[in-house]
């Protein structure tokens, strides 16, 4: 009995080993439970996927918003990055008056970087707005 004990605990540690081996440092860093835990960190995991602008700069807002929501709605360069992006300012007024809560940051976060292109990303973006403010 004792044999087949120190059997099961060898495979296991042989899978663990393997699997180590063979995951790269980003798969290894997608599985860790607690994400990002600052506004740097959060633009550093999901800044690599944006395929297009519109997405990029919205990486940038949700990540800082995010970490710093009292700041969020009232900092220039925030609001300057939407208009760039071609939000209006009727939108962003609107926008920054409503989206306070981590879950609508997250949304953006965890869905933008399949956005192809702006209007993809508008859509996304949109969307985890209206599905947060009801």
């Amino acid at each position: 009995m004792p044999q087949n004990k120190q059997r099961k605990k060898m495979i296991r540690l042989s899978t663990i080993a393997i699997l180590l081996f063979f995951l790269t440092p980003a798969q290894i860093n997608a599985w860790w439970p607690f994400g990002p835990s600052n506004s740097d960190d959060c633009i550093l995991k999901y800044q690599k996927e944006a395929k297009c602008e519109r997405a990029s700069i919205l990486i940038n807002i949700a990540c800082k918003c995010k970490f710093d929501p009292e700041n969020c709605a009232s900092n220039r360069v925030n609001r300057s990055m939407l208009m760039d992006a071609g939000f209006s300012d009727t939108e962003i007024n609107a926008y920054f008056s409503k989206n306070k809560s981590s879950p609508v940051w997250d949304c953006i976060l965890d869905n933008i970087g399949n956005a192809q292109n702006d209007s993809a990303a508008n859509a996304i973006f949109n969307s985890c707005v209206s599905k947060y403010n009801k």
